[in-house]
């Protein structure tokens, strides 16, 4: 598996990505627009020439956060999703001083979440969770 800097080729396949993964198809145009302009942090796991999943980070938020870590449903509990929220999260600490991180996430990667330290802040009607982790500084 091979993580690579998204690049405007990407964007089909990411899109295809997100068709996927069930997803509100009310986010769909959000994520059109996220990849509009994806920040350099943003990233594809890719195997064979074949993108399996996406995703990065912004730094430029107060907390920053971990954007659209998405992963093919059949490629699900194969370390993908950890990989790519892993980069990002070293991203953070790496370029930023901010003592926390953010995610937007829903229901259905509340747990993958929450195995990586992160904890709910909030919830709102349209089923999209802000969860919440310290960065843990590693020397």
């Amino acid at each position: 598996m091979d993580l690579r800097t998204y690049v405007s080729s990407d964007r089909a396949a990411c899109l295809a990505l997100f068709d996927s993964t069930g997803l509100a198809a009310a986010l769909r145009a959000d994520f059109e627009r996220f990849l509009d302009s994806a920040p350099a942090t943003f990233t594809v796991a890719e195997h064979d020439g074949r993108i399996l999943g996406c995703g990065g980070c912004t730094l430029d938020t107060d907390p920053p956060g971990i954007d659209w870590c998405l992963v093919e449903p059949a490629f699900h509990r194969n370390g993908i999703g950890r990989l790519l929220a892993m980069s990002a999260l070293r991203a953070i600490g790496a370029k930023t001083r901010s003592p926390m991180v953010r995610v937007r996430s829903t229901e259905n990667a509340r747990r993958f979440f929450e195995h990586l330290g992160f904890r709910v802040a909030s919830n709102n009607p349209s089923g999209v969770l802000v969860m919440v982790k310290k960065l843990e500084v590693c020397g």
